[in-house]
């Protein structure tokens, strides 16, 4: 119960590092991902809100091959300090921050109020 007297169910996940016949599965998807990154990315980049021209988003797609995997993984942390101040700030608002601006770990855990 929460502190309103409402019962609440709480969640909480794991990765799955493994399964039968796969033994590298997490870093299987890794890197599967990150081979089908760049056109997407390449397109993020030039599209507002970034809207980069397109040599620079190239000089910088790199960067974010492992992007949408550290997302997936869920927790991630980024920081792009050799990117343009406001697609850093767009990249960097992925992380996973708390209320405070501090790092928690919060993509893994859930409560809901039933």
């Amino acid at each position: 119960m929460d502190d309103r007297g409402r019962k609440q169910l709480r969640v909480e996940s794991h990765r799955i590092e493994a399964v039968p016949g796969w033994p590298t599965l997490a870093q299987i998807s890794r890197e599967w991902l990150g081979d089908r990154s760049h056109p997407f990315l390449l397109k993020l980049l030039t599209q507002p809100p970034s809207s980069l021209p397109l040599q620079q988003a190239k000089e910088l797609v790199s960067s974010l091959r492992y992007f949408w995997a550290d997302i997936a993984n869920g927790d991630a942390m980024f920081n792009f300090p050799h990117f343009p101040p406001a697609t850093r700030a767009y990249f960097e608002s992925f992380s996973a921050m708390g209320p405070d601006g501090t790092p928690q770990a919060i993509d893994n855990y859930a409560t809901l109020v039933l």
